[in-house]
């Protein structure tokens, strides 16, 4: 048993080992509010980017290899087949090269986090109505279309079984809103999400 506080006895190590055991919940959720208030710092700063000061001209083809370069281990790891397929010519935009790569590197790890193993995520860089684009799909469960603009919302989570803060997708939506550019989620050909 433990020893009454005050009694001058040390703490039993089972009480010792409660006590850390909450301190390790503690911290972890403390951690947990902390990536939840800087994802949303992180969507004020780019909502309330008026400015374009930071653009320049960014090729798709470019942001596609650095983000398979940066995923391709992650999706290894989880037995999730990884392709990219680059347009054979530069597909240039006005943008923020570090934004758009924060865009397009959050829908590749939602991408890689919902598919199960043994599936795929693919990368597509090419033109969509004579507009450039990158198109990440994969073959996990895809979001029901009722949910598919919920899914932009601060917090909102589809699934609760998969941990997350809900604000990626926000994210990635605040920076599509700056650079002007639309973000659709729609089934893939595979059955799952393709945005």
């Amino acid at each position: 048993p433990a020893s009454p506080p005050g009694s001058g006895s040390p703490p039993s190590p089972a009480a010792w080992e409660d006590c850390s055991t909450k301190i390790d919940e503690a911290i972890e959720d403390t951690e947990s509010v902390l990536t939840r208030f800087r994802a949303l710092m992180r969507i004020s700063e780019i909502e309330d980017r008026q400015r374009t000061t930071n653009f320049s001209t960014v090729d798709f083809n470019q942001i596609g290899r650095q983000a398979f370069d940066l995923y391709e281990a992650v999706a290894e790891a989880k037995d999730v087949r990884l392709s990219l397929a680059c347009n054979a010519d530069a597909l240039a935009v006005p943008g923020d090269p570090n934004l758009l790569f924060e865009a397009v590197a959050n829908l590749i790890d939602n991408a890689i986090k919902f598919t199960p193993p043994g599936g795929e995520v693919r990368i597509a860089v090419a033109p969509i109505h004579g507009h450039p684009a990158i198109e990440i799909a994969d073959s996990g469960p895809g979001i029901e279309p009722s949910e598919r603009q919920r899914v932009l919302e601060r917090f909102y989570r589809g699934r609760q079984d998969i941990e997350g803060s809900g604000l990626g997708l926000s994210i990635t939506a605040a920076i599509v809103r700056l650079h002007r550019f639309a973000l659709t989620l729609d089934q893939s050909a595979a059955g799952g999400l393709s945005a």
